[in-house]
């Protein structure tokens, strides 16, 4: 277990232990309800890192055809060496145009598209992605949620939107980076909820797998985090021409009623194209809270947000694997099974057939 200013760790014993320190029932913590966030994952050592920035997941969803010319300068040629594995012996003043595909593979020389840093290349790809996904979503006679002046961008070049100075995401794109996020789209969104039974339950649903009983890799433990938003709803207080870093946006639910049940909602770390964060989302908020970078100051040198003595930014509840039946089996009796989060017909099918699972796993503990 661990702790320090900003977060701390918790075990929980059981459900009951789980819900009284939630709701302030217990000395472990205040009650969070009011002020927190929840976010279910199934293995503690999992990274809050959003699913466009995890490995090369955004690649499956970007055009074979992308490429793009990179730069190489003194700012960037041994992140190029790192990636590529080439010794590129820079001499200072010079710049090195080497094209790219989506792998980051080196192709052959021709300059085309250019850009000046990865960060740009990760935007570009992540962009390609949500353009596919709106276009095809369009073409399907479903509902676009974007801004009209927006969507007229879509058959030109959208690109042309962002110069050097841009930010990424924009809030322009919050909506329809949630809706692809939401339906399997790798985007920079992390997945948030208001209640905290919506998010335990994606936290314990890993045991519901078929072959969970003979998986010899499934995870120690689960975790449920809880994020302090309500101290981050900073916006341009000090600094009009760049957003504050750490944003969240409620998509319509009236739109999503799978978002609707669920209570969802979702957190963004804004970065300028050319210097996109890969730190996980709690160790990107520590490392501002304590001075280590800057994006939390002001330009008059004030801090932007103030957490009241005592306060955490995250607490992260540990659930120990053999728990996490009796948890479900909880969560179940109090309506939050898939018929309640995944409304539907589907949902409740899904739920006859997890219902059985329940019953067999607790039938072997």
């Amino acid at each position: 277990m661990s702790d320090n200013e900003f977060i701390k760790e918790i075990e929980i014993n059981n459900y009951d232990d789980l819900v009284k320190s939630i709701q302030g029932k217990s000395k472990k913590c205040g009650d969070l309800r009011d002020k927190f966030i929840f976010r279910g994952v199934e293995d503690s050592e999992f990274q809050l890192i959003p699913s466009a920035l995890r490995g090369d997941n955004i690649n499956d969803f970007v055009d074979e055809t992308f490429n793009i010319t990179l730069w190489i300068n003194s700012e960037n040629v041994d992140e190029f060496n790192s990636i590529t594995g080439i010794n590129l012996e820079y001499s200072e003043g010079l710049l090195y145009p080497v094209r790219f595909n989506k792998y980051l593979e080196v192709l052959d020389y021709d300059i085309v598209s250019q850009v000046h840093s990865f960060g740009e290349i990760q935007f570009r790809k992540e962009l390609n992605a949500l353009m596919n996904f709106l276009n095809y979503t369009d073409k399907s006679g479903l509902k676009i949620p974007i801004k009209q002046e927006t969507r007229e961008l879509i058959e030109h070049d959208i690109e042309k939107k962002f110069d050097e100075n841009s930010h990424w995401p924009d809030s322009d794109f919050y909506e329809v980076i949630s809706l692809a996020q939401h339906y399997g789209i790798p985007t920079r969104a992390l997945d948030w909820s208001y209640d905290y039974r919506a998010a335990l339950y994606f936290a314990v649903k890993n045991i519901l797998a078929d072959d969970y009983l003979t998986n010899d890799e499934k995870p120690d433990n689960g975790a449920l985090w809880a994020f302090n938003y309500k101290y981050f709803e900073v916006d341009h207080m000090f600094d009009t021409a760049r957003p504050f870093p750490v944003q969240y946006y409620r998509p319509e639910y009236n739109s999503n009623p799978n978002l609707n049940a669920q209570k969802g909602l979702f957190t963004f770390i804004v970065d300028d194209l050319h210097n996109i964060s890969k730190q996980p989302f709690d160790k990107f908020v520590e490392d501002n809270l304590s001075g280590k970078l800057d994006d939390f100051i002001g330009f008059n040198g004030s801090s932007r947000v103030h957490l009241p003595e005592g306060e955490k930014a995250f607490y992260k509840f540990i659930i120990p694997e053999d728990i996490k039946p009796k948890i479900l089996d909880e969560l179940y009796h109090e309506g939050y099974s898939e018929e309640y989060l995944f409304p539907g017909y589907r949902g409740v099918t899904k739920f006859v057939e997890n219902r059985i699972k329940l019953d067999k796993l607790l039938n072997n503990s």
